[in-house]
């Protein structure tokens, strides 16, 4: 995933320094470039901010902005850069 932030850093800078030698309208080459860079951007912190809760376990979670909560529901929940503790229900 490092490896995706490093590449849609480099098409954001390049979009944006690039522009003014592009045969298109600049404004387009510079929309673009920064849109595909802000997707790699967010793609890369996906697992960052969301983990996928399994069935048959609980999940305390602790993020960074000090909230704590339980996590129960099977699916993809948010953690925002936390912790995650994984209980087993059968304790």
């Amino acid at each position: 995933m490092l490896a995706l932030a490093i590449v849609g850093i480099v098409v954001l800078l390049a979009a944006l320094t690039m522009a003014h030698r592009s045969p298109f309208a600049p404004t387009l080459v510079r929309a673009l470039g920064a849109l595909l860079g802000l997707a790699l951007l967010a793609a890369s912190s996906f697992n960052s901010v969301f983990f996928y809760a399994e069935p048959g376990f609980k999940y305390h979670v602790r993020t960074i902005f000090g909230e704590e909560k339980m996590v129960d529901t099977v699916g993809y929940a948010p953690h925002w850069f936390g912790r995650i503790n994984a209980w087993k229900n059968a304790m």
